[in-house]
Order: structure tokens, then sequence, then C-alpha cells
């Protein structure tokens, strides 16, 4: 993902989210300059408070340093200065998405639409349409528009609920007001506050720096510089642009404590200056809209390629309409129903409904991730995550429980001739119940198996009782056991002694972690603090230690406690020793570092390899008569031998293992070190020198998830690297992977060596060596923040889409170098938080598999939706070309497509959003971003197949639906005839019959034919058989629009019943066959009214005197004078009234003696084949989404989905609308059909959906050879043998011996049942474990996940 296009969106407060985002949203060289520029812009400003007098500063901001700002001036600040808030940035408004909805395809329909609203204007000539289609016009209008808000209404929402997830950890800071500490929203910081600052908080205004207790900041924000900054109480380089001696607003506290004069908030900070200047853009398109856009794009070249073939054809061939016919010889009518059908087809094939529906099902993806604990900050990373090809996880609280437990404790005593046989070498601390304080330390070599279950009999509640009757702490029902519980109830014993000493010291040390009770709580306690220090509070209440007594009898000296870092590894508290030279049941007076007894004592706890170099002392039991452990000087080799084996066995074990340790001080060296924190100095290196005490070393462990190991094998099976990058020892971390599988568990040292590495040998290599070393290694042990940043560096220059997860401040960076960030939302910083992309709920790395198929299966949906609506959109247009060529009427004129993909699209393409992912989704190697959506063996198979099942399908209802109403299925016979011969000859199938007016113009003959048939005869087919319908013209006839109203009018039949029957009783021709002429044809035809003649009657005296007479093949209206015969009356006047002559291009006037244009049984018949046809249409394309929404066979697995049945309700309902909705109502060119046109066209869509699904199951043939194999890629990218996104050619090239049997020996075809037997993958054949082949095993690509 592009960082750089992160969501800007407003905050509650400052967080760095804010700041990083500022910088990133804008243009690199931009920024660098504004960066330059506000350097040196503000820079005497920032100096002038810099070198300013803390008390002359604090009392003119009226503040104190001491107690802050009182609430009162603290209140008339906020309604003076406003609230300490960042302008909202401005971000994506509604109206800006709303304009980029708008693409080609949504503005081809408008264009048609208002096309329709226009029909009857004159353009260049050309009359479209004769009068305008309002209500076409308006819906097609209206669903277009519907689709563009309803698509930046689900953007806008997404980005509002993106927003939402943002802020949903409001920010607080600590602040000192009336002299007492208080928490409060940042948002309600004054300048003058008191700002009280600790390791992860974020500075929340610009700062003067009133205290600093080895205090740094990372100020990459202001100054591209990703360098920690220690921070002074006086500024180190007056010249710097930024002194050292301030804080800056959105910057992340790395380390230390300290407090904070506010010296500016809101838009005054630096940060705030930044955002002026900058002036950041929104964010722009993601990649899923650009895909689609893609698509779009494709779509409209095809559209526009298709719909000039369908103008093309219609205008050289003269397609007609038999249920609105041109008339022939028209070309102006011929060109304008090209453009309108050439429009309509395009319109008809844009899938409008594509780009709100995928942006729904990214919507409703946010909402759906958060159902497996994701919550999505960033609408991009639903799909990024999807093509997750490495992950990069934290060991502690993502692949383990994240609750440490104090397993051991391990102290080393010297006993110089003593007796030491009977003294415990180690103590096991026992049962491990989480943060449950209830138990005790044991014996480890009398803690067996069966002591173990004993101990875990005991309810928690009972084990004080019980341990407070024992003696020794032998319990009562368990005396056989001997010595047990050391910690409670061995009063004065040397191993009490020793214990109470050691955890005393770790208690004093972990003053920051508290364990208190609470019934809601896991367990019933819950602990505040640091995660390894809560282990270590609650064994030392196992050992009976942690009376706050302790604070008070020691106390601590907090302005020279040396904090914890992830770079130093280790902390230490100083405290003061009442009792000089002793603490508890520890003599120092043999330290030879003291030259007297030693006032206060340093307690140092930290890495053991980072400590070993400074231990100078251990432990020396009291002797017969003492009642005090000693500090026996020296740190011989055997103590360093003892000291590296005991800290590999418990590393080997996975176990995290911490150094416990004192240094007595005397009154001197502290005075030193005051003088040295008043000069910024380190105390660290001064402490260290002075030697340490080795008090002895506890081991913590952090059980595995149980869920990890399942989701590791389902990230092998799928392609995806893991990687885990932890700050614990090498031999701990191999332990952990070992055990959770990352590394083989039967992998010995050579593989050990070749598969995880501490991340100190990153430092000082070149990139080649370091993406040669990330490309294997597979743990990372000792890493600091820098690494995980270099990592992911190298992983992204290899082509991964890399996955990183962090919960520490120090974590934002890597969080935002990687692809897709993923938080801790338990154990996470807000400063991770607002970093990432995605924060995991529960801090589980199955949530981060979870993810993951969650995002394969929202694209792959998004796959099988455009494939639905490029095949039912562009096919449609396609199978209209193929109807036009073949010589049969178009299948749907004008919006009549338009309609039809409505009835689908519009309610279908939703349903995707709850179909569930297929068997293989987390089966395959992860997708490369750069493949087209829709896959070759779709486009190969799938497509093709489709194409020649829907078109064949649509061209068969079509040809069916004709015979089943008219009789005959090509347009030339549904648009009828002028010719006598052809009408009456023994093979014609023409419907209709027209006459003609026959005029001589400059001695040539022109012939008008009637827009009106004259006579029409149809062969229907019922449930009974074929039965002939014939209608005659007659001249006593209402006007069309008001007589269909009556109720006469049989919708079904399409004929007119009673008085308003065509029937030739009812003719002006009845009389014409009285003569026994049979046909017109016959010679003795005639008609007594003498308004019909053939039209060889009519002759024409030319300027040659040369008689012109018309053709003997026709039937033409004989003239009186100046009008037809047919149109005087009784009278001899003209009976056509003026309304009736207007209407004489869409209808011919009612007196005249023919049929109806549209309501006769011919033009009705092929209203009824298209509704046979809309009806075929929409049920196969609904059966289409069905298909495709499915692997196997949908039919089999209908209730996986259960809204397809909520979308047919709505789509059979509309499509009953259109067929048998009265035309009195709304006509929309089809017509009721009956019970055996509806079986038709349901037999037809049976039949395509059963030929879909054998294309299915070919395509299944060739897939799951292609399934194989991928399966095997995706092993040979989880080993770490391809580059990224390798292709499966390229990765068999690399490694031809771990192609499937089946495949490389040509046995013959793979089906679902291989997959589900034996594996088809030669296993036989897979190397050994080597150092370059770290997996040896094979696992069964067959085996469910």
């Amino acid at each position: 993902m592009d960082r750089r296009r992160k969501l800007s969106r407003s905050t509650s407060g400052f967080s760095v989210d804010a700041g990083l985002s500022l910088v990133e949203h804008a243009d690199p060289s931009r920024a660098y300059q504004v960066r330059r520029s506000l350097a040196t812009m503000g820079a005497q400003q920032r100096h002038g408070i810099a070198t300013e007098k803390l008390e002359a500063l604090a009392t003119s901001l009226s503040s104190n340093i001491h107690t802050g700002l009182s609430s009162r001036v603290a209140a008339e600040k906020l309604k003076l200065d406003g609230h300490n808030l960042l302008q909202k940035a401005e971000g994506k408004g509604f109206l800006r998405i709303l304009r980029e909805q708008v693409n080609g395809l949504n503005t081809l329909v408008t264009f048609s639409a208002i096309l329709c609203l226009c029909r009857g204007m004159s353009i260049g000539g050309i009359q479209f349409g004769r009068e305008p289609d309002y209500v076409n016009g308006t819906i097609v209008l209206a669903i277009n528009i519907f689709c563009i808000f309803v698509g930046a209404y689900m953007e806008w929402s997404c980005l509002q609920l993106m927003a939402d997830v943002g802020s949903m950890n409001s920010l607080t800071c600590n602040v000192l007001r009336d002299g007492k500490e208080q928490n409060i929203d940042v948002s309600l910081l004054v300048v003058g506050d008191v700002v009280l600052l600790t390791s992860g908080d974020v500075v929340p205004a610009d700062c003067r720096v009133l205290e600093a207790v080895d205090l740094s900041t990372s100020e990459m924000v202001l100054t591209g510089e990703p360098h920690e900054i220690t921070k002074t109480l006086i500024p180190d380089d007056t010249s710097a642009p930024f002194p050292s001696n301030m804080l800056y607003a959105t910057t992340p506290v790395v380390s230390g404590t300290g407090r904070g004069l506010v010296t500016a908030t809101g838009m005054q900070t630096e940060i705030g200056k930044i955002a002026e200047s900058l002036n950041v853009d929104q964010e722009g398109l993601t990649q899923i809209q650009i895909t689609l856009n893609a698509i779009a794009t494709t779509i409209t070249i095809i559209v526009v390629f298709l719909v000039t073939m369908v103008f093309l054809i219609s205008t050289r061939l003269q397609i007609n309409d038999p249920s609105d016919p041109c008339e022939e010889g028209d070309v102006e009518c011929f060109v304008q129903k090209g453009i309108l059908r050439a429009l309509f087809c395009g319109m008809g094939a844009i899938p409008e409904t594509l780009p709100p529906a995928c942006m729904l099902i990214l919507v409703v993806g946010v909402q759906q991730m958060r159902c497996v604990k994701a919550s999505v900050r960033s609408i991009e990373a639903v799909d990024t995550i999807g093509t997750c090809s490495f992950i990069c996880s934290d060991k502690t609280g993502t692949l383990t429980e994240g609750k440490m437990t104090a397993i051991c404790f391990r102290p080393r005593l010297r006993f110089e001739g003593l007796n030491d046989t009977s003294f415990p070498k180690s103590f096991g601390l026992y049962p491990t119940r989480g943060y449950d304080p209830a138990g005790g330390a044991w014996d480890e070599r009398l803690l067996t198996e069966q002591v173990k279950v004993a101990l875990d009999a005991i309810p928690s509640e009972d084990y004080s009782k019980t341990l407070k009757t024992t003696n020794h702490g032998a319990l009562l029902s368990l005396k056989e056991f001997g010595r047990g519980t050391l910690g409670a109830g061995a009063a004065g014993s040397r191993e009490q002694q020793l214990l109470h000493t050691c955890f005393a010291a770790i208690y004093l040390n972990s003053y920051a972690t508290t364990l208190a009770l609470d019934p809601e709580a896991e367990g019933g306690y819950k602990v505040k603090g640091n995660m390894s220090e809560a282990a270590l509070v609650v064994a030392c209440e196992k050992v009976g230690v942690g009376e706050d007594s302790l604070h008070g009898r020691y106390p601590r000296l907090p302005e020279l406690e040396v904090p914890f870092t992830s770079s130093r590894k280790m902390m230490a508290t100083l405290h003061y020793l009442q009792q000089h030279g002793v603490f508890e049941h520890l003599s120092f007076s043999q330290q030879e570092s003291v030259s007297e007894p030693p006032s206060y004592m340093a307690i140092v706890k930290g890495a053991p390899d980072v400590l070993l170099p400074r231990l100078k002392a251990v432990l020396k039991p009291p002797s017969e008569d003492g009642n005090r452990f000693e500090a026996a000087p020296g740190f011989s080799e055997d103590d360093r031998k003892w000291f590296e084996m005991q800290n590999d066995s418990l590393a080997a074990q996975g176990l995290r293992v911490l150094c416990v340790a004192a240094c007595p001080l005397d009154e001197s060296s502290v005075e030193g070190f005051r003088e040295a924190r008043s000069n910024k100095q380190d105390l660290l290196e001064p402490l260290l020198q002075k030697g340490l005490v080795l008090l002895g070393l506890v081991g913590l462990m952090d059980p595995p998830r149980s869920s990890v190991k399942m989701a590791l094998n389902t990230c092998h099976r799928a392609g995806i690297r893991v990687a885990m990058i932890t700050g614990d020892q090498k031999p701990t971390a191999v332990a952990i992977s070992k055990q959770l599988g990352i590394i083989p568990p039967t992998a010995g040292p050579e593989d050990e060596h070749w598969l995880a590495s501490e991340c100190s040998a990153l430092r000082g290599l070149n990139q080649d060596c370091i993406d040669e070393l990330c490309s294997r290694i597979r743990v990372w042990s000792r890493a600091q923040p820098a690494d995980k940043v270099t990592i992911v560096s190298s992983l992204q220059r290899q082509g991964h889409i890399v996955a990183m997860t962090g919960d520490g401040t120090n974590d934002a960076g890597a969080l935002k170098k990687a692809n897709i960030g993923l938080a801790m939302g338990i154990a996470g910083s807000d400063v991770a938080k607002g970093a990432s992309d995605i924060v995991l709920l529960d801090d589980r790395f199955g949530t981060i598999v979870d993810a993951i198929s969650e995002g394969r299966r929202i694209f792959e949906n998004i796959q099988r939706m455009a494939l639905y609506l490029l095949c039912g959109n562009v096919f449609d247009v396609v199978a209209i070309i193929v109807a036009m060529l073949l010589g049969l009427a178009v299948p749907l004129e004008d919006t009549q497509l338009f309609k039809a993909q409505f009835l689908t699209h519009f309610f279908y393409p939703w349903v995707m959003i709850y179909q569930s992912s297929s068997f293989y989704n987390m089966l395959k190697p992860p997708r490369s971003r750069t493949l087209p959506v829709l896959s070759m063996k779709w486009q190969r198979i799938l497509m093709p197949a489709t194409l020649v099942l829907y078109i064949g399908g649509l061209l068969f209802a079509q040809v069916l639906g004709s015979q089943l109403y008219v009789g005959a299925y090509s347009l030339s016979e549904q648009m009828g005839t002028h010719s006598l011969g052809d009408f009456y000859g023994s093979r014609s199938n023409y419907l209709c019959l027209y006459a003609n007016t026959l005029n001589f113009e400059k001695d040539t003959q022109a012939y008008q034919q009637d827009v009106a048939p004259l006579i029409c005869r149809v062969r229907r087919l019922g449930w009974t058989g074929f039965y002939d319908i014939v209608e005659w013209g007659h001249h006593n006839k209402q006007d069309p629009e008001i007589a269909v109203k009556s109720g006469e009018f049989d919708t079904f039949q399409g004929v007119w019943k009673g008085d308003r029957s065509f029937g030739l009783d009812e003719s002006f021709l009845q009389f014409s066959f009285e003569g026994g002429a049979l046909s017109p044809l016959d010679t003795s035809w005639h008609d007594p009214n003498n308004w019909l003649v053939k039209c060889d009657n009519i002759s024409h005296v030319d300027m040659n005197n040369k008689t012109e007479k018309g053709d003997n093949d026709r039937l033409c209206w004989k003239s009186c004078g100046k009008v037809p015969c047919w149109q005087l009356g009784q009278n001899g006047t003209s009976v056509l009234r003026e309304t009736q002559a207007s209407k004489v291009h869409e209808d011919e006037p009612p007196f005249k003696p023919v049929l109806y244009k549209k309501y006769n049984i011919a033009s009705w018949g092929c209203r009824q084949m298209r509704s046979v046809v809309l009806i075929a249409m929409v049920l196969m394309q609904t059966s289409m989404l069905f298909a495709f929404s499915q692997h196997d066979c949908a039919v089999f697995n209908v209730s996986h989905n259960r809204t397809f049945f909520a979308a047919w309700v709505p789509i059979l309902t509309l499509l009953s609308c259109c067929v048998y909705l009265p035309v009195t109502w709304f006509d929309q060119g089809f017509a009721p059909v009956d019970s055996l046109g509806i079986v038709v066209a349901v037999s037809i869509a049976a039949s395509f959906y059963f030929g879909l699904e054998v294309a299915k199951a070919i395509y299944r043939t060739y897939f799951f050879i292609d399934l194989v194999e991928q399966i095997a890629v995706a092993q040979l990218l989880a080993e770490g043998r391809l580059r990224a996104f390798c292709h499966k050619a390229e990765a068999f090239l690399k490694c031809p011996d771990r192609r499937p049997m089946a495949l490389s020996s040509g046995q013959g075809m793979l089906t679902y049942g291989t997959l589900t037997g034996p594996s088809s993958v030669d296993s036989s054949r897979s190397p050994s474990v080597s150092p370059k082949s770290p997996y040896s095993t094979i696992t069964d690509p067959a085996e469910k996940v």
C-alpha cells in the first residue's frame, strides 16, 4: 500500500498519527522545503523560549512550575485561546467523492437517459423518435443517479467509519493543576499547564522541559531523522533549530520520564505550522478503486466497439422492429433506430452497479473484519491484507498468550566448605494460573508431575490457608512430599531467607506494576503496568513478598532511576538502606567497592547477556552461626560457566530469562550520581562500573497460544511466510519457534543457525547482504525498533507485501513502513494504533490469518461479481449483434435491455457480500496485484462457455417464443410484406400484408406502404396444439389508445373481443370473396367498396402519353380525386379530422380500414416473444451468478448463502410487473405470456444453468490440476525457496523435484477426489533438512484448512 495515501482525518487531540500523516501525505520535496523553512523561520522564537529562565517563563504564562495552573486560570485560558486541536484536515468530502463516481460508464447511461427525454428533437436533420419518452428516460436517469449516490455514500460512510475507528481511543494526558495530578483530555490543555510524561506517551503540545529522567523523544515528523533525541534542561546546542530542552507536539516519548511547561497549543505548535504550510491533499483512489476503474475502462472500450457494430449492422441491413416498424425505404427512420438501438445497447451493456456494489462489499468487509477481531483503519487495507505474502510478528502477546508467568528462580550460591547437598539449586513457582497469586515456591527436585497434579487440584481460595498451616511447607494432606513450599511457611530457614531477600528486591524494582483483585477480570486479578513485571509481582506474592511496607523501609530515589529502554535492555532503581549495609537477609559488609557500610542499594534487572559482563560478586550462604547471606566478591570462571549454562538451559525451554542483581552504594557515589544527572550525563555506565552482585535468574514463560500452530500451518499452506521478531535471546526465540513450527522441531544446530539470527547481524551490511539474510531468516532475536524497519524495507525490496505487528511507541516507524501495519488492540500503545492500518482487538496471531482469509474472500467475491456483470452485460449486446446477422429480430429494443439488466443487476450483485469463501481460499499462494482481476482460466474456459450458452439460450428463447406466439422467427417474416405472392404463397410464413398508396411522380412509380397492416395471421401454440388466428382491417375503429382501455383487448391472445373484433365479418373486405375468390391473387377478386384494388388497376399517362400501371403483386388504395376513396364519407367529404391526421406517422388514422399498428396479433405476438426472452434472460442471469458464486455445483450448496433467496423476491416481483403490468398503465414493450411461455423460458434457463455447471465441471478438471500445482508453489513460497509472487512455471523450473507427480509423469487428470484422498505430491523426493532446505516435510496439500 502506498503509505503516502493514508486517510487524512481530524483528531480529537494531538496524536503521532496526526503528525506523521501530515508529512507522509505531502509531496516529499515540498515537505522537505517546509521543514527547512520552519527550522529557520521559527528558530528565534524557539531559542527565546528555550533560553529564558524557567521561573520567569512560568510567571509570564501565569503558571507555577511546582503546582501548575489553577483550574480557574486554565478555564479562562481555554476560553481565550481555544481548544488544543489541530485544524480538522480537509477530509475527502462527499461532493468530491460524488464527482469521483462519475466515469465513462455512467456518463453514457446519463446521455442515453437524456436522449429518451429529448426524443422527437431533430438534430442534423435526423429526428430522434416521434415524441419524448419521459417515463423510460426518467427511470433510467433515476437508476443511474441512484447508483452514483449509493457508490458515493458507501465510500463516504466507509471513510467516516475509518475516522470513528481512529478516534475510538481519545487521547488524554496527565497534568498538574491546583498542585494535584489530573488526567484530562488533550483538547483541554492550555498554555502554562505542567504536563507529566512517561515512556509511550505522545507529547500533547509544545513544551519547555522542566524535568527529564533519561527522557528521549522521536522528532522525525519535524526533522525527518529517525534518531531519538535526548532531552535536557539546558539546550545542548544553542544554534540547533530545535533546542533539546523543548518538547514538540505529536512526537512520541521513546524512553524515560519528565515534566514539561506548555508553551504553545493547537495550530500555534510547530506541527500546527507544518499543517498550515503543507495544506495536505486528501487521500486519492485506493488500489481496488483503480482496479475497478481499469475494469470500467476496458468495458467502455468493449461497449464502444459493440455499439458501433450495432449501429453499422442495424443501418446497413435496415433492421426493423416488428412491434414498431419503420416504413420501407424510410432511411431516416432506420438511421434513427440504429442510433437509438446502439445507444440503448451500450446503456444496457454498462455495469453501472459494479462500482457501488464493490464499494459496498469493501464497506461491509470492514464490518466483517471486525467480527474476526480486526478493526480496520484504512479501507485499502481490506484489499491489501488479502495479498499479504510475509508476516513479521512479535512473539509476546501475539504468538503467545501475552501473560508472562514466572516459572522458576535459580540463585547462584558460593559454598565455601559448607554442605550444599540439601540446598535447592532451583526453585519452581507453582501453580501457574496467569495473574492468580495462589501458589508457592518449591524445590524443583521435588516438584514432580504427581505433585503438580495435586497442587492443581487445590482451589485458589484455599491456598493461603493451606500454606499457612504447613510445617516447612509440607502440605497437611501431602506430607509424603517432604520439603515443599519455601515461600510462605518456612520462617527462619535459609531457603526462606534467600527467597524473601531476592524477591523483595524484585518487588521494589517493579514498583510501577501492581496486582489487585478484580472479580470481572480473567482469573479474578488484574495487573496495571508492565507485563513482564506483572509476572514478577505475582511471583513475589507467591513467595510471600508483597507488603507495601517494603517501599517504606527502602525509599526509592526517583530522580536517580534508570528506566528501561529497548536499547539498554535493563532498568535500575536506587533505594535507601535504613540499616546501612543490610538489605533484608543480605549483608554487603564484604563488598570491595565500598569502604564503609553502604547506605544505598541499586536494584538492577535486565537481559542476562547485557548484565553478565557487569557481574562482580555472588551470594554466599550464612555461616553456621550467621543469620544473613553475604555478597561474596569476585565472579570466577566457574560462576560465568554456571551463568551461561543456566541461561542457555532456561532459554532452550522457551523461557524468557531475566537477571536480577544488586549494587551497594555509599553516600559519595550517590552524590556523584546526582551531580552527573544535573549535568545531563547518563547514570547507567557509572552505576554498572561499581559492579553488580548476582541475586539470581528468573525464568518467565509466555505460553504459546493454542491457536497459533494451526494458524501457522494455514499460512504455510497459503504460501505466506512468517518471521518471528522478538527482543528475547536467541535460544529462547528458537525454542518458542520450534514449539510453534516456525522452525522445524527436528532442526539441528546447523539449521537453527541458518534460520535464526540476532538482529545485530543486520548492522553494517549492505543492501544485498541484508536482503540475502532477510530472505532466509525466520526468527529474529534481540530486535530493536530500527531493526524492524530494516527488515520490512528489505522484504519490500524483494517484492513482498509485508504485514508487521507492533505494540510499542517505537514500532510506529515499522508499522508505517509495512504494507499492512497491525497494532495490538490490548497491549498496543496509542502511538502504535495511530500508525497502523488494522488493530488486532484480541492481539492474537490467529486474527491476522483470519483477516488475510477474509481479505482473500472479499476479493474473490469481487472477482466473481465482476465476471458476472461483464458476462451478463456485454454478452447481451453480442447476442443482439448475432441475432441481427442471422436475420432475427432484435431480442430487446430501446430501453428493454436496460430494464432487463436493471432487474438483475440492481438487486443481485449485493448477495456476494455474504458469500462464504471457497475451500481453496487459503490453499493458494498470495495474489499478485499486477495480475488481472479475472483469472486466465476464467477467461479461457468459463467466459467462452458462458458466451456460447448465454447467446444460444437467448436466441433459442427468441426462436421458441416466436414459434409459440406468431409461428415465424425470421425478422422478414415477422415484419410482413406488401407482396401478394409472398403472403399467399404455399411456403409463405409472412405474418402481415400491407396495402400501399401509389403515386406517380415525375413519371416514376412511388409506393408508400401503410404503417399498419391490412391483414395479419399467426399460428400460435397452446397446450392442445397449434391454431391459427387471422385479423382483417376495418374502418370503424376508435383511437387505439382509447380502444385499448375499454378492456376488450385480450392481452394473452393479442386479439380484440366483442364488437371490436377484427374478424372477416366485421371487415370491409367481407364481400371481396363472394365471387369465390380465395385471395386477392385470384383474378375474380375485387373490393365492392371500390376502396382497395390491385395496383395494376391504377394507371397514369406520362408526358409521352404512355400509360403506366402499378404492380399486379400489390394492393393499393384507390384515389377519389385528391384523397383516398376510403377517406370520403357518404356526402363525399373527408371524414379524417386534423387530430387524426397528425397521427399518421405514429399510426394510421382510426377511420382507415386497416389494423392497429401496435395492437394486432402479429405485433402483440412479437411482444410476447420478447417477454419470453426477458424471462429467460433474467432467469439465466440469476442462475449465472448463482453458478459463479460456488466452485462446486451450486445446487448442492444453496443453503450456504441464503441472501440469494432474498434477492430473488424483488427480481421476480419486478419481472412480473414488466410482463403482466397492464399496457394502459405503463407500456414497456412487453406483453403477458401464458403458462406455456413461462415453461419454455424456465426450461431454457434451466438448460443454460445445466450447461454452465457442465462447463464448470470441465473448468474444475483443469482447475484442480492447477490447484495441486498452486499448493506446491505455496509450500515452496512458505519455505522461502522462491521469490515473492513467483509464477508456477518459474517455481517448477527452479524446483523440478517438487512438481506433483501426477502432472510431471502424465498420469492423467486430477479430480476433487485426488485432493481429498491421497496426496498428489511426491513427498518421497523432498530433500532432507539442510541449511538451504529448512522444511523437510511436505504436508498433504489436500488437508482441510
